[in-house]
């Protein structure tokens, strides 16, 4: 029988805590075989990303692997020196990052960044590592990958962030590539790209993958493989067919909401996630979000809604036809290098008071930086928001820092927007504290409503953002996000 690419064996990585360790992962088994796709799916905090960091040497101390083999082509991983660990990185196993924004220099550009792992393994001239990096952010779809090159990451979207990663990561071609959440953040067409570059890579080179996601319709389409995590542990092995099919674990397998009986199959669930030493379902489930303003002409009023707006509840007094945010000719230049950049033009944007509204769109199309315009994080080439009939652009700073609370953001990279340097209840703590929202007394009550309407529990309060998973990240910020009672989000 052929050797998998990578076998793990009882694998135990813990954490130190307050009271003594905390077992992130508990005696994981795992196969990956040469030139498939095994699909490593569970809710957020579940240790999917450990498992993986694990396996990469890449654990962040003082965390540490406890027990367990590491088998990687029948060598065991847990054996090597650093030193061998830096020529198997990058070469024969890579990985994709969840979090792009902080996986990349922000010193170096790009190009530069992808280029390293070409001259430093493959032992390429440094215009031969150009020209290939460029034929790789072709591949995985950066347009005007020339320019792309000198690009450093904060001038890039989310989305082509993730793309330079996946680049980086495919360069050298490995034998084992390790994929945490590798289409999050793009968009259908893009995703679908980077899975067919996965397969071919697979098929051509004999690639194993390892991909982590929530995606479940990714997995169905391309996993050969799953394996379902909870609370640290490994509860379900399949074939991905016999998943769907029919799935045995009662608890919050992500394949069960799909297959349409996990509902009935743990009958309720808790708030709160999985934790260690206390394993628990995830979110329970919501009634359908009614649909917004559907099948409506500019003009035409929404469908009457009892009680609430045309996708909510209206506070107190308000009427869901007023414009709560407007804006009127918005365009955002950006100069790049000898030339002028586009990155949102002429655009007429009306939210009223109590609706959902959705933007979609590619990657890099001006998403993220209309979003800042909107809230003032940005200054304007051209036109103007006006927020509750107030022109932003006119404002004073301190007339603009009282206008905040009514109007946040909940940002696309977690883990680079929250201060590394603060626990999670310094974070939620912050805004209320700075505008006199909340006594020093009930702050610590305060936190901790706000970690459980985002289903995550207050034991996470002490923690920092390095100790919490993506998935529980992105939930702080939504809570952060929260915690002033915003009319705009």
């Amino acid at each position: 029988m052929e050797e998998p690419t990578l076998a793990i064996h009882g694998l135990r990585a813990a954490f130190p805590g307050r009271t003594g360790l905390v077992t992130a992962v508990d005696g994981v088994d795992l196969t990956v075989p040469h030139g498939t796709i095994v699909g490593l799916v569970g809710e957020s905090g579940c240790g999917k990303s450990v498992t993986a960091l694990s396996v990469m040497g890449l654990l962040p101390p003082p965390g540490r692997v406890l027990e367990g083999r590491l088998c990687f082509a029948g060598q065991d991983l847990l054996t090597l020196s650093p030193k061998a660990w830096r020529k198997l990185r990058g070469d024969r196993m890579a990985m994709i990052f969840q979090d792009p924004m902080t996986s990349l220099n922000p010193v170096y550009s790009v190009g530069r960044q992808v280029a390293e792992v070409l001259r430093l393994h493959r032992g390429l001239t440094r215009p031969q590592a150009r020209q290939q990096t460029i034929d790789l952010f072709r591949q995985v779809g950066i347009p005007d990958p020339a320019a792309r090159y000198d690009a450093y990451p904060r001038q890039l979207s989310g989305g082509l962030r993730q793309r330079v990663m996946i680049a980086m990561a495919m360069a050298c071609h490995p034998q084992l590539l390790i994929a945490d959440e590798p289409t999050t953040a793009l968009d259908g067409t893009i995703q679908a790209q980077i899975l067919r570059l996965m397969d071919q890579l697979r098929r051509d080179h004999g690639t194993a993958v390892l991909l982590i996601t929530h995606n479940m319709g990714v997995v169905a389409q391309v996993c050969d493989l799953v394996y379902v995590m909870y609370a640290g542990q490994i509860v379900e092995a399949a074939e991905t067919f016999s998943l769907f099919a029919a799935p045995r674990h009662p608890g919050p397998a992500p394949g069960h909401s799909l297959s349409g009986n996990r509902a009935g199959a743990a009958g309720h669930h808790p708030r709160r996630g999985p934790r260690p030493g206390r394993p628990a379902a995830g979110l329970p489930l919501l009634p359908p979000v009614p649909l917004g303003r559907a099948g409506m002409r500019p003009g035409h009023a929404p469908p009457d809604r009892p009680g609430g707006g045309p996708s909510g509840p209206l506070l107190p007094g308000g009427d869901p036809m007023t414009p709560l945010l407007q804006a009127r000719g918005l365009s955002k230049t950006f100069p790049a290098k000898g030339r002028v950049l586009h990155a949102v033009s002429q655009v007429d944007l009306t939210v009223t008071q109590g609706e959902t509204l959705a933007l979609v769109g590619e990657s890099g199309c001006g998403k993220s930086t209309l979003g800042r315009l909107l809230l003032g994080l940005l200054a304007p080439t051209q036109g103007q928001v006006l927020f509750d009939g107030q022109d932003l652009a006119q404002l004073s700073p301190a007339a603009l820092r009282a206008l905040r609370p009514q109007m946040q953001m909940v940002f696309q990279d977690a883990a680079a927007t929250l201060n590394p340097r603060w626990t999670v209840a310094q974070v939620l703590a912050e805004p209320l504290r700075l505008h006199g929202l909340c006594s020093r007394r009930d702050l610590p009550d305060r936190c901790a409503a706000l970690l459980d309407q985002v289903g995550l529990s207050p034991a996470l309060l002490d923690r920092y953002p390095h100790a919490l998973s993506g998935g529980q990240r992105q939930r702080i910020g939504i809570a952060r996000a929260l915690a002033l009672s915003p009319r705009l989000i």
